[in-house]
């Protein structure tokens, strides 16, 4: 078994959980009302219009992304990944905690 293979592989997995994750928190978070004390009391559309910037920006970079796992391989195309998660979300919180 080759562990820096397996290391990648599994830091692949992590990073994909939390994707999925954040792809079925967020639009509840969005939409729950605003008693609850989590919630933004958006509508569905008002959430939906403010995750469509991410889901356009996936589609965006998935080319970016093939060439750059081509050329420099998939060790540093999951450590960008990552470091652009880490940064989304710490924005998020930043945007959220000044609502």
């Amino acid at each position: 078994m080759r562990g820096p293979v397996l290391l990648t592989n599994l830091a692949s997995v992590a990073l994909g959980f939390v994707l999925f994750v954040s792809n079925v928190v967020l639009p509840q978070l969005l939409a729950l009302p605003r008693a609850a004390g989590i919630g933004l009391g958006l509508t569905l559309t008002a959430a939906a219009l403010i995750l469509a910037p991410s889901g356009l920006a996936m589609m965006a970079m998935s080319p970016v992304a093939g060439k750059v796992e081509r050329r420099w391989g998939a060790k540093p195309l999951l450590i960008i990944g990552a470091v652009a998660l880490a940064l989304a979300y710490g924005l998020a919180l930043i945007f959220h905690a000044e609502a």
